[in-house]
């Protein structure tokens, strides 16, 4: 029986020592060999009856996971990172930043195990990578199933002060099959943590009850998505650390964007996606903002230098008002602005934080985002306001104008809360095309010109450069240099901003460059205030300062702006009286102030910008600058000519002129203001007329004057007796005609404009003698005056030099000359010649059109018509109806006639939104045509139109501007003020 036994027991220890000798290992999760890995969980509380999802995601390459939940309803994100030190929790509104350096020991998990210190997990794999600490205390249960699934058992055991709760661990056995290859890994299935624990509670006596379960639905060493490891957009984590600095935005740039407004798409059935245009100038202190959409299109064009916004609204009229609410400008809790710094713009001014790579449109860029609490934005106040924006990567290259660009912004998203949980504002912004090149696209797509319909506001000008043909064509080559370099002259001497010149184009021809542009005047000091509010004033005396001289509201605007012992804020303007102040109305007043009232109807204005300046000059002090540049010879170009070489080449002589005058409804009058506030000394020269209407009556009135050979006038529409002074004198300007003046604010004086019955011919002057020379000459349109007085011949034309204050009448029209009777001037010669126009000697009858298209012409200009009507058609012609080209594929059209308005049994219509106008021949027209000579018309040929147009934009006289700018509109396809205009060589036929 003892051997029995023995046997029985040997066996048994034998069978005991051969079943723990096959218990499979604990499957440590360092073991797995996967560098990172992804699982969805399933957890409950059995004690609470309440069941949680959750999905975990961990790298172990850069220390990094996250874990998203699901529960009660509520939805809560994790994120963590060694590399930063840091731990994000995320709800739907908020992110809170727990420093893991000294928060980890605080931190809790939602559910127990969920929390592994060294190495850093948050999940429920946390509770693996704990297990990892405790091999020898791990214990093998056996196999059972779980989920109906064969799995083994482990046990841990945690026991300590605050702890006694046993870890059961379940993984799938070796012959599972998983949905991967991987024939190692044992996955995880369930882990039930049982006992009790006092880790979540204030004391240490006070016990929970832990159960809880854990199931492992999906276990993948693969990351499906790697922006899980990126907190949502949006949200926005104060106090978040950065591992890579923000791009900085450049000083000048531009950029296109579609941007769509979230919170309005909710409550609007059909959802625009607005279109936008930004251009940025922080060195010229220039911003444009213009918004498309279905119903609408706005364009602002906003000048910092004299704090005034230009806007036009759906392509109509323009109007300037003072500088506010614009997207450049900044207040920093002050009324009065200023411009903003280039990341400003877009708000990228904030603490950025790193929020990793995305891909937007298919380009890999980096993210980076900033949270600001209690700040206003759009008009609305806001208690969190976060801003993200995304740029591509270095080697991320984007072509943009022909050259690649890398770091630029392509998306950009604006998300407020008004309260803690509601969006006020959620905008998305796609951008396009970002380039730091904003000329001369900024200007020419604007057409400023429309914002001064006056031609008392703007000028046109050429600018002559004596180049050889082997130099002019090396100048052409090199176009956007020349203009950006003249642009800058011009700048530099006329003393303005390059706003005011909406257009510089040159035409290379082979008699020389012809540089024509429009410079506008800059707006009133007035126009940079706002009027605040009227009514008794009390103020501290020592916070204004009294302009004596400043009695009216302009005068004071002028003033304040110019103030240079303290920065003026704002004004007083009390019953003609200026008082300046030097603080801004949002500004605390001091307890000892000793006030006392200014009056009783005082009216305050409010300056628009802090840095706007009185450097600007008006458009004669800009004009006179510009001409003694050029004439001093101080207007060049450094020109390069090849790698190692430059050749300065100057501007040698320059033509002033005006813009032109059709008669219709907001054009131009036949008449330039002179002199601002000031009027016509009584003398015998002067004619003075009462209780006339308007400014039109007035010019009436000297155009038709009988007593006198009107020249000037003088009109007062605020005075009294609304006086006219009509004289024989042509007034130039103050300083010439001091003493033909006395200044009445209510006053204006007025010249008109014999030039433009004349076309310049810069570069040609006249061999043969001329019928009469004058010297002591002051001004072209003196000349221009006396030429068209003659009356002891017939005279067509005239030269002007400048230089020399001489003018020279010829009898023969300079395309009547036969070769060798012109020559070209030199470089150094300050002399033009002007010939007489066709055009001149028309009627603008309006918009009554003659029913007569008997003999219809297309693709003329106006001065084409005219001179038709004049010489082809002399013996016959007595009118003609002129539609210029009103847009794209429509050419204009010129309908010649033997008939006249006030001729009976004529029937007329009107074509006035196509700005068709009808023109009759003066009684007495100048007869250019010569019987024993057919005219040279090289100049006038629709293909050789470039040779004559120079001169016609630059002075715009009487309509030929308009006729050149509407030729030019049919040729480029393009509108508005010349600006798309580009001179082509001039065909002799």
């Amino acid at each position: 029986m003892a051997p029995q036994f023995k046997r029985i027991v040997i066996v048994l220890l034998l069978f005991i020592v051969s079943t723990y000798a096959d218990d499979p290992p604990f499957p440590h999760i360092k073991d797995f060999m996967v560098e990172f890995y992804q699982t969805e969980v399933q957890v409950t509380n059995e004690e609470q009856q309440a069941t949680a999802f959750a999905t975990e995601y961990f790298d172990s390459t850069q220390g990094r996971g996250s874990m998203n939940l699901l529960i009660m309803g509520l939805r809560q994100s994790v994120y963590y990172y060694n590399e930063t030190n840091e731990i994000l929790e995320v709800n739907a509104t908020n992110c809170q930043t727990w420093d893991i350096d000294e928060s980890i020991y605080y931190y809790q998990s939602t559910f127990y195990g969920w929390l592994n210190k060294d190495p850093l997990v948050i999940g429920p794999s946390a509770a693996l990578w704990f297990a990892e600490n405790y091999k020898d205390k791990i214990e093998y249960n056996g196999q059972t199933k779980v989920r109906d699934i064969k799995v083994d058992k482990y046990s841990l055991p945690v026991i300590d002060d605050r702890d006694n709760v046993t870890m059961y661990y379940y993984f799938a056995v070796k012959e599972w099959t998983t949905p991967y290859k991987y024939e190692n890994l044992r996955v995880p299935i369930r882990i039930e943590a049982k006992g009790v624990s006092s880790k979540d509670t204030a004391s240490k006596d006070q016990w929970l009850v832990i159960n809880q379960i854990t199931d492992f639905a999906y276990f993948s060493p693969t990351i499906s998505n790697w922006l899980a490891f990126q907190p949502p957009v949006g949200t926005g984590c104060p106090l978040r650390k950065s591992t890579k600095s923000m791009p900085e935005m450049p000083k000048i740039f531009r950029y296109s964007a579609e941007v769509f407004d979230v919170v309005k798409a909710k409550d609007t059935e059909i959802n625009d996606i607005e279109y936008q245009q930004v251009w940025y100038d922080s060195v010229n202190k220039l911003g444009r903002h213009d918004k498309y959409t279905r119903m609408m299109f706005t364009s602002e064009l906003y000048d910092f230098n004299t704090g005034v916004t230009y806007s036009v609204a759906n392509f109509q009229t323009c109007t300037i008002k003072p500088l506010r609410k614009s997207m450049f400008e900044g207040h920093e809790g002050k009324l009065v602005g200023h411009l903003k710094e280039p990341g400003e713009v877009l708000k990228l001014d904030g603490s950025f934080y790193y929020m990793g790579e995305r891909y937007i449109r298919g380009i890999k860029v980096d993210s980076f985002e900033s949270i600001q609490k209690d700040v206003v934005f759009m008009d609305k106040t806001l208690v969190k306001l976060v801003i993200t924006v995304y740029f591509t990567q270095e080697f991320m290259e984007i072509a943009v104008n022909g050259e690649e660009e890398s770091k630029i912004p392509v998306y950009y998203a604006v998300k407020g809360w008004d309260t803690p949980t509601n969006v006020a504002i959620n905008l998305q912004y796609n951008i396009f095309e970002f380039d730091d090149v904003i000329y001369p696209d900024m200007y020419t797509t604007f057409r400023l010109g429309r914002c001064f319909p006056s031609m008392q506001d703007k000028a046109y000008i050429i600018m002559i450069i004596d180049a050889l043909p082997k130099l002019g064509a090396l100048m052409e080559k090199q176009d956007d240099f020349v203009i950006e370099e003249l642009r800058n002259q011009i700048v530099k001497h006329a003393k303005i901003s390059n706003m005011r010149i909406p257009l510089l184009r040159a035409d290379y021809k082979s008699s020389g460059v012809f540089v024509t542009g429009l410079i506008l005047d800059r707006p009133p000091a007035l126009k940079q205030f706002w009027f605040e509010t009227e009514g008794e004033v009390t103020e501290d005396a020592f916070n204004l300062k009294p302009v004596a001289d400043a009695d009216t509201k302009e005068k004071c605007a002028y003033a304040c702006v110019g103030e240079s012992d303290f920065i003026c804020k704002g004004f007083y303007f009390c019953n003609e009286a200026c008082f300046l102040k030097s603080k801004d109305l949002l500004d605390p007043s001091d307890n000892d102030e000793k006030k006392g009232a200014l009056g009783r109807t005082c009216q305050t204005y409010i300056r628009a910008e802090i840095d706007s300046n009185n450097y600007e000059a008006y458009l004669k002090d800009a004009l006179k600058n510009l001409e003694d540049a050029v004439t001093n010879q101080t207007v060049k170009i450094i020109l390069p000519i090849d790698k190692d070489s430059t050749e300065d080449v100057y501007v040698q002589d320059i033509i002033i002129g005006d813009g032109p005058y059709t008669g219709g409804n907001n054009q131009e009058k036949p008449y330039d203001i002179v002199i601002n506030f000031s009027k016509l000394k009584k003398s015998e020269t002067t004619l003075e007329l009462h209780e006339v209407d308007t400014l039109n009556d007035c010019y009436k009135a000297c155009k038709t004057s009988d007593a006198i050979s009107c020249s000037s006038f003088s009109y007062c529409p605020r005075s009294d007796n609304k006086q006219c002074v009509i004289s024989s004198l042509l007034v130039v300007d103050k300083v010439k005609n001091a003493g033909d003046t006395v200044d009445d604010a209510n006053c204006y004086v007025y010249s008109l404009k014999y030039l433009d019955f004349y076309d310049p011919y810069p570069g040609r002057t006249v061999l043969i003698s001329g019928e009469d020379v004058q010297s002591n000459i002051n001004s072209t349109e003196m000349c221009a005056k006396i030429c068209r007085d003659e009356t002891k011949f017939a005279c067509r034309g005239f030269e002007y030099c400048r230089t020399a204050r001489t003018c020279v009448l010829h009898s023969k029209h300079i395309l009547d000359l036969k070769p060798g009777e012109t020559a070209a001037t030199s470089k150094k010669s300050t002399c033009v010649h002007y010939a007489a126009r066709f055009s001149a000697d028309y009627y603008d009858m309006g918009f009554s059109l003659l029913d007569d298209d008997s003999d219809k012409r297309t693709e003329l200009t106006l001065e084409d018509c005219a001179r038709i009507c004049s010489e082809e058609l002399k013996s016959t012609c007595k009118s003609f109806n002129y539609c210029p080209a009103s847009n794209i594929g429509t050419d204009s059209s010129c309908s010649l006639s033997s008939k006249m308005l006030t001729d009976k049994s004529v029937t007329t219509t009107s074509m006035a939104d196509k700005n068709c106008h009808h023109y009759e021949k003066k009684s007495a027209v100048d007869d250019w045509a010569k019987a024993d000579k057919k005219l040279v018309t090289s100049g006038y040929t629709k293909s050789g139109f470039a040779g004559l147009v120079v001169g016609m934009l630059a002075l715009g006289l009487l309509v030929g501007i308009v006729a050149f700018l509407l030729y030019s509109y049919y040729r480029s396809r393009s509108a508005g003020d010349g600006l798309s205009v580009r001179f082509t060589k001039q065909e002799n036929s």
